[in-house]
């Protein structure tokens, strides 16, 4: 069995797995689709500038979009920041506006790689919205060998405004194709469940995005 082939069984069995998983709840399935465009703007510098259309109601209608706006800056022994503004588009309402600095770290062992990322969830309260705020931790585990890597991924949601409490819970499977050094395709299911909150909600998010180097 070649390299290939042995990638595509594999991602073959991923996307069976995130697919089985998630038709067996009776929650709504929302899609988010999206590509982003990244400049190098030096050797540890990058711009990103990432459209996103949403669908819901098992992907049959048309939610919203935003606009995410982002840089990163690499930092030495695996460390990383990045500063994220998001501006989310809604029919029928006035944009919401977050602002979400992070910092992150990763490191490999053998072919695991493990990433930890903090994110200041800040929601601007602009045109009359009071959205929450959250601090956000994320876990990631990656195999990091080849063009295609799986990955799982963990991220608990801490509200803030005097509440403290892990409300928001996500699991996330995925995997990062890269197609060549300028195009590259991620897809990934989020599981999403409340926590410490009533009624508690779950819902099924499926994201997929093209990344294009310029």
């Amino acid at each position: 069995m070649d390299n290939k082939t042995y990638l595509l069984e594999r991602l073959a069995i991923i996307v069976f797995l995130c697919h089985s998983t998630a038709f067996l709840a009776q929650n709504d399935h929302i899609n988010w689709s999206s590509f982003q465009l990244q400049k190098d703007l030096s050797k540890k510098t990058t711009l990103n500038i990432k459209p996103i259309f949403r669908f819901n109601e098992d992907l049959s209608n048309y939610q919203n979009m935003s606009i995410d706006v982002f840089a990163s800056h690499k930092l030495n022994k695996g460390w990383k920041v990045q500063l994220t503004s998001r501006t989310w588009f809604i029919p029928n309402q006035k944009p919401r506006q977050f602002i979400w600095p992070e910092i992150s770290h990763g490191f490999s062992k053998g072919r695991l790689k493990i990433d930890n990322r903090l994110r200041y969830h800040l929601a601007l309260d602009i045109n009359d919205r009071n959205d929450p705020d959250f601090l956000r931790w994320s876990v990631r585990f990656m195999y990091n060998k080849g063009n295609v890597k799986p990955f799982l991924a963990f991220e608990p949601w801490l509200r803030l405004n005097g509440i403290e409490k892990i409300e928001r819970l996500r699991y996330m499977p995925g995997i990062n194709w890269k197609l060549n050094n300028k195009y590259s395709i991620s897809f990934i299911y989020w599981k999403q469940e409340s926590a410490s909150i009533q009624p508690k909600e779950s819902t099924n998010i499926w994201l997929l995005n093209l990344l294009v180097k310029i």
